[in-house]
């Protein structure tokens, strides 16, 4: 059983009982910190196997970071997916424009512990991947082999890859 929630202060567990503080504010320097309305999304997450990427990170991620969606036009065609991983124990972090504008951005981090390959497939077209440090400085160009490439990742990692679009 895992209890999932959006980023509050702390969870514990004593025997068979579960905590989840809901709130910790301070007097100092303002006494009413605390007052006011309140919102938190908690739940109780079951789960088959132990703790992994996959039973319980993943949801996690996915309880604090909801999808969004919007409404399309009629005539909008389908839009192939940007990329995928072939590990589960890899998420991508974030996808934006890269600080010089002349490609993309993919974070990417490695949540399981476990380090090991990991392969990147684009679903839109890439010219260059370049594997970086978090300031998109000294870029290091990756092998590109028919929209892919392939990453050794350690535990608890973070990559940053420059990705040039044609």
């Amino acid at each position: 059983m895992a209890l999932l929630n959006d980023c509050k202060y702390g969870i514990s567990v004593h025997g068979s009982e579960l905590r989840l503080s809901l709130i910790k504010s301070g007097t100092h320097p303002d006494a009413r910190g605390d007052e006011g309305r309140h919102l938190f999304t908690y739940c109780l997450l079951p789960h088959a196997c132990g703790f992994s990427v996959p039973a319980v990170v993943r949801p996690a991620y996915e309880l604090n970071v909801p999808v969004t969606v919007c409404a399309a036009g009629e005539q909008a065609a389908d839009v192939p997916g940007l990329l995928s991983l072939d590990s589960d124990n890899v998420i991508v972090e974030s996808v934006k424009w890269a600080e010089d504008g002349a490609g993309l951005i993919v974070r990417l981090y490695e949540a399981g512990k476990t380090g090991g390959k990991v392969g990147l497939t684009f679903g839109v077209p890439v010219a260059a991947v370049f594997e970086t440090n978090m300031l998109e400085e000294d870029p290091r160009e990756l092998e590109l082999r028919e929209s892919s490439v392939e990453l050794m990742m350690r535990a608890f990692e973070i990559k940053t890859l420059l990705c040039r679009i044609p």
